[in-house]
């Protein structure tokens, strides 16, 4: 009952603007999870979930290196579920949401990580679309897309203008 507690807790902290708090409860819920008595793949899933969150608010506050290293296991955990997934649709939700995390970590990778992401989510089924967690996913890509266009093109006017 804990872990799931300070797992909503560290959700809200992060969309609460909070990624120092939000660390800090995703390592506690970690710790709280691996003291699980099972491992099964849905185990393994939560833990790349909660691990996709450590990245981003790792990456949210400037610590770009761990951040890599935290989501690069998770990016190729989740490669590998997508490898042999038959009909999960959600697995292809939490691979974008990790392609994310990695995005927000890599600014040389950033943009194709982020259009892989965006394409994930635009292929679930239309029963999905609309559901809140779907909808979240969806917006978080697109601002950062918007955020990373809209800063290439403020660094060629900034050129021009020199």
């Amino acid at each position: 009952s804990i872990f799931f507690a300070v797992d909503n807790i560290g959700q809200a902290e992060y969309m609460l603007g909070d990624p120092a708090a939000a660390e800090r409860s995703m390592r506690t819920a970690l710790e709280l999870h691996k003291q699980w008595p099972t491992q099964a793949e849905s185990d393994r899933r939560d833990e790349a979930r909660l691990s996709t969150l450590l990245a981003m608010s790792l990456a949210r506050e400037g610590r770009a290196a761990e951040a890599k290293q935290v989501i690069g296991a998770v990016v190729k955990f989740h490669r590998g579920l997508a490898a042999r997934n038959h009909g999960d649709e959600w697995q292809h939700v939490e691979y974008a949401s990790a392609l994310y995390a990695q995005a927000l970590a890599d600014k040389r990778q950033r943009p194709a990580l982020l259009k892989e992401a965006a394409a994930l989510i635009a292929a679930v089924p239309a029963q999905m679309r609309d559901l809140h967690s779907v909808r979240l996913w969806r917006d978080r890509i697109r601002q950062e897309l918007h955020a990373r266009t809209a800063a290439v093109a403020r660094g060629a006017a900034d050129r021009v203008a020199r």
